[in-house]
């Protein structure tokens, strides 16, 4: 019994201490089911580390039919939900409080409203971004890839320092980019 929990021991040690995987770029795979769309973020601390919120939802959408210019969207964002490729750096990223701190603030939230038609089916707008309790605004873009339902696609970057998401290691500029649909009226 005594070799059986010291190779359980073993293995657990060795297990940790393996490094991360040495690809360039890891993306990580991105599940929908639970969510009207995809948010995706690059962090790099030396490498890009693809990653993604799978569970978000729409709290409240008010649009005057498909004028998108009237648009005025809140999202909440289940924080816990990140997806990773590497388990351990997520585990970090969600527990520890230099990070995204789930326990204290396991749910992040984004107003997107004044949005503006920039040229055709090209938008920009601005999304007040609230995370670890911090209120934040950033410039969005974003454009429109499908007409029935509305489908968007767009980008954003953030100052991860702005919202006290402020461990040492990554590039302070997150980029994000999302696709969503938007509900269909009922």
């Amino acid at each position: 019994m005594m070799k059986l929990y010291f190779f359980i021991f073993l293995f657990s040690i060795i297990t940790f201490l393996l490094p991360y995987p040495k690809t360039e770029i890891q993306e990580a795979t991105i599940s929908t089911q639970d969510s009207p769309g995809t948010i995706t973020f690059i962090g790099n601390a030396g490498k890009d580390q693809v990653m993604s919120f799978e569970k978000w939802e729409y709290t409240s959408v008010n649009i005057d039919g498909n004028d998108l210019t009237t648009l005025d969207l809140i999202a909440e964002i289940d924080i816990t939900s990140l997806k990773a490729n590497n388990n351990l750096l997520r585990k970090h990223l969600v527990n520890k409080s230099e990070w995204f701190d789930t326990k204290q603030f396991p749910k992040a939230t984004v107003h997107i409203h004044q949005v503006k038609n920039i040229e055709g089916n090209k938008f920009e707008a601005t999304a007040n971004i609230g995370l670890k309790g911090i209120e934040g605004e950033i410039p969005i873009s974003f454009e429109v890839i499908e007409e029935n339902p509305i489908k968007v696609q767009g980008e954003a970057s953030l100052n991860r320092q702005d919202f006290k998401v402020d461990g040492k290691g990554p590039k302070d500029i997150v980029p994000i980019t999302f696709e969503a649909t938007l509900p269909e009226e009922n």
